[in-house]
């Protein structure tokens, strides 16, 4: 026990070895360590944003144990996105305090939170918009704050996070209390956009520095970033890897990339779809977008672009999928459009559809990373090249007079497989993945059905998925 307690006066560089062996000292998250150490001896108000993956929210979980063990009558509040992480977390920290030679009030504990024993001493924890104790607070940290690009923008999402911090959370502190927030930047507007100014102090931790060099190379070498900025985009680079997010308004998709022989070989296709019907039997345009993918490149083959009706579209799309071997049909669509899923079903169309929870530029992100980092192909010459080029290349994602090709091609891709190229999480959206549909045909499923509340229609079959395309099996190679 004195070996542990004499680890309390130790710096945080050196304590996160000390108690987790397998650890080393965060040496390239110094400005943010100084920032946790200052903030139980003087009121700091910090803004603190690091690259995901880099160490953050391992050093914030040693610093708070510290703060506890040094001074067991601190009280800490913890936020962060979801009350299940919140839970998670403050059993780590707990775990974390007990391991330097804490003391825990066994009977005033949960996960969540949890009693020193020392006056009032102890950890809570909450998630965005929870519920907080009527206590004040000596410190507050805020970890994490958003769970997901979708969320963050939510121009509503955004509001409401706000005004819990500025009525709720903020006036939890107690005078001369210190409140860090500590995040991966989403969005120019989230929480560490809004409090920039005034006496916070900001410490922003870019993957790559001003003169090229990585943050972490041991995890993450400059390759190895380089990987990531090209398959998220520079929306996704610059507010998550480099701290500068920008507003939407700007050309997301730039160069353009050809390719002049059609490749040869297996090759996985996919027919994206804009249906862009809800209510009207007429739309402005429904689009197809067919693309293969060869070894990650993806190969636009040809783009249909159609004002007619609804029931003449989904014919022409039951030509298309035939004429490419039962390609599957993706697109996203929001629960406006289920008229136009339950029609395509009564003609015998499958189509698997993803749940449109994100707005057009946000489900636009991973095609446009593809497509700029060059592994997105167009014919030289073909009669929708010019429309299509010209659509793509203009769209910023605010007030778009067209996009419906933008979320043709998004379509396209999120249904090749890749996660890297998918938008919602497998959490969010179980029904993308071919285990579901395996684990619907073991179970003996046959016939038209939708999915209750997934938006997925799928077309008549004998209950047999296997690897050759026939009228009866329309999902090959799952």
């Amino acid at each position: 026990m004195k070996k542990k307690t004499a680890l309390v006066p130790l710096p945080l560089m050196r304590f996160i070895p000390q108690i987790t062996r397998r650890y080393h000292e965060p040496q390239h998250l110094a400005p943010f360590v100084d920032l946790l150490e200052r903030a139980t001896r003087e009121a700091v108000r910090g803004l603190v944003s690091v690259p995901p993956r880099h160490e953050k929210s391992d050093t914030t979980d040693h610093a708070i144990a510290r703060m506890l063990r040094a001074n067991p009558e601190l009280r800490v509040g913890f936020v962060t996105y979801s009350a299940r992480a919140a839970d998670k977390r403050g059993w780590r920290i707990r775990e974390l305090y007990k391991r330097a030679g804490g003391k825990v009030a066994e009977a005033q504990s949960t996960k969540a939170n949890w009693r020193t024993g020392a006056a009032d001493g102890g950890l809570w924890c909450t998630s965005i918009g929870g519920p907080i104790t009527g206590e004040g607070f000596d410190v507050i940290v805020i970890d994490d704050p958003v769970k997901d690009r979708v969320t963050v923008e939510s121009a509503l999402a955004r509001d409401r996070m706000w005004d819990w911090f500025t009525d709720v959370l903020y006036t939890r502190l107690e005078p001369g209390g210190s409140i860090i927030v500590i995040m991966a930047r989403w969005h120019a507007d989230d929480l560490i956009g809004r409090l920039t100014g005034g006496d916070w102090e900001i410490v922003n931790l870019p993957a790559i520095d001003a003169e090229g060099r990585a943050l972490l190379p041991a995890r993450y070498p400059l390759t190895e970033l380089e990987k990531i900025r090209d398959t998220i985009g520079p929306y996704g680079w610059n507010s998550l890897y480099l701290g500068r997010p920008f507003a939407k308004g700007g050309a997301v998709f730039q160069n353009v990339y050809h390719y002049d022989v059609e490749p040869t070989g297996p090759m996985k296709i996919r027919i994206g779809v804009d249906l862009a019907y809800s209510t009207k039997a007429r739309s402005d345009y429904s689009v197809a977008v067919i693309v293969g993918e060869v070894g990650g490149t993806f190969y636009v083959l040809d783009v249909h672009r159609l004002q007619v009706t609804a029931d003449e579209f989904v014919r022409r799309l039951l030509g298309l999928q035939a004429r490419h071997g039962g390609a599957r049909i993706t697109g996203f669509f929001s629960g406006t459009e289920k008229g136009t899923l339950d029609m395509a079903r009564a003609l015998g169309l499958a189509v698997i559809a993803f749940p449109a929870v994100a707005d057009k530029f946000t489900r636009a992100q991973p095609s446009a990373a593809a497509w700029n980092a060059g592994k997105i192909l167009l014919p030289r010459s073909a009669p929708w090249l010019d429309a299509f080029v010209s659509e793509i290349v203009s769209f910023t994602g605010v007030g778009d007079r067209h996009d419906d090709q933008v979320d043709a091609i998004a379509g396209a891709l999120a249904g090749m497989g890749s996660r890297a190229l998918r938008v919602q999480s497998a959490d969010q959206n179980p029904y993308q993945h071919r285990k579901y549909w395996r684990a619907r045909e073991a179970r003996g499923y046959q016939g038209n059905s939708s999915v209750a509340g997934s938006g997925v229609v799928i077309r008549q079959t004998d209950g047999i998925v296997g690897d050759e395309w026939s009228p009866a099996n329309p999902y090959r190679g799952w």
